[in-house]
């Protein structure tokens, strides 16, 4: 069975050489602890390793919310004020100009604005009138006194960041790649509580000493929330891709997680991914195999029809769909046991699987100290458990 999470590997001497290699395929913000970065280097390859950290990566996100709960898609509308404002009827080049200074205007008047005026103007292609946009037609009208003295402000306040303007304009795309990926993976684009996920796209891209944690939510709030669902969510599925140009691989690994509400299995499933290669695997396997084999299908067939799995499917247009966690019940019990006696780190304390792990707490129990137990109380607890 080829596993999304590859197998363990103990070569310590590939693990040496590819560690360099990994930290840089890790989003910037991840700090690992001793436990984490041995989940990670267990990876069979490089593919593998930086899917672990993506899971960690995961985890961590989800973990910035309440324990225990899927959070559905916020039904959130930015002010009026704040809205997207569209040109229409004139040349591009006085359209473009007349089209940012409003949208300086629409979100704030600063060095953010400046910034998220950018990434609109980037943007644009993805924007709908219906929604969250003030449209300003110059078919019949001529240019406002008010509209002349906001383009002469906005071009003072430019003065000296047309580069910065330049280039949030370019990586408007991976803005809203980011916003899809944190839409699938816990139910909204924007979560003012924890803003790491911002903060490793700005780092990657070599911008952490010019935008700073006030900058964030006017860049990749405001900014982007007039984009549709169906819009986001294409970038999301074309950042996921490893051929596509152009999206940072801070944003391209966070748009390959599962969709908000499968913690316990997706965890679940890369624990035991982990355990494939301890003596007493094949003793789990012989027992419950048919049942781990099913949680893998249940997180491929997940992972190739995000949307349909989600927890507000219906936003995105899609009908939903379910797999039934009952029938890899043992199997999840099994991997969180595992995870919480011998991976532990991000695994074992993930908040978002505590629901889980208090419903079977005494079963996760009992394979945790069989785990944990000397080799042999081990074996014997294991064989009383599979027998």
């Amino acid at each position: 069975m080829t596993s999304f999470y590859g197998v363990h590997s103990n070569d310590s001497t590939e693990v040496a050489q590819k560690r360099a290699e990994i930290k840089r395929l890790l989003p910037r913000e991840i700090k690992l602890d001793t436990k984490d970065q041995a989940f990670v280097d267990g990876g069979k390859d490089n593919e593998a390793k930086a899917a672990r950290a993506t899971l960690l990566d995961w985890v961590i996100t989800m973990n910035g919310l309440a324990a225990g709960l899927n959070p559905g898609a916020q039904k959130s509308y930015i002010p009026v004020k704040n809205y997207y404002q569209r040109v229409e009827g004139l040349p591009m080049g006085i359209g473009q100009l007349i089209e940012m200074s409003l949208n300086w205007a629409a979100l704030g008047k600063n060095k953010a604005a400046l910034y998220g005026a950018a990434i609109r103007w980037g943007a644009r292609t993805l924007m709908n009138d219906a929604r969250e946009t003030t449209v300003h037609d110059y078919k019949t009208a001529s240019l406002s006194l008010e509209h002349e003295g906001l383009v002469t402000e906005y071009a003072d306040a430019s003065r000296g960041r047309m580069d910065q303007i330049a280039f949030w304009t370019a990586n408007a795309f991976n803005v809203v790649a980011l916003a899809g990926a944190l839409q699938m993976s816990i139910g909204h684009h924007y979560d003012a509580k924890n803003t790491k996920p911002q903060a490793a796209l700005i780092g990657a891209l070599g911008q952490s000493e010019d935008v700073s944690e006030e900058d964030i939510r006017p860049m990749f709030y405001l900014a982007v929330h007039p984009v549709t669902l169906a819009n986001i969510e294409k970038l999301r599925v074309i950042a996921a891709s490893p051929d596509s140009p152009g999206f940072s691989e801070a944003v391209r690994l966070r748009a390959l997680g599962v969709p908000a509400g499968f913690a316990s299995l997706n965890i679940a499933v890369a624990a035991i991914d982990a355990m494939r290669m301890e003596p007493f695997y094949g003793r789990i396997a012989s027992r419950y195999g048919d049942e781990i084999k099913t949680a893998y299908e249940f997180i491929d067939l997940i992972k190739a029809n995000p949307t349909a799995f989600h927890v507000n499917a219906a936003d995105y247009g899609v009908q939903k769909r379910s797999v039934d966690e009952r029938k890899v019940l043992v199997a999840k019990i099994i991997g969180i046991a595992y995870a919480r006696a011998i991976i532990g780190g991000t695994l074992a304390k993930a908040a978002s699987i505590k629901k889980f792990v208090d419903a079977h707490s005494k079963e996760i129990r009992t394979w945790s100290d069989a785990f944990s137990a000397d080799a042999e109380t081990r074996r014997a607890s294991i064989e009383a458990l599979t027998s």
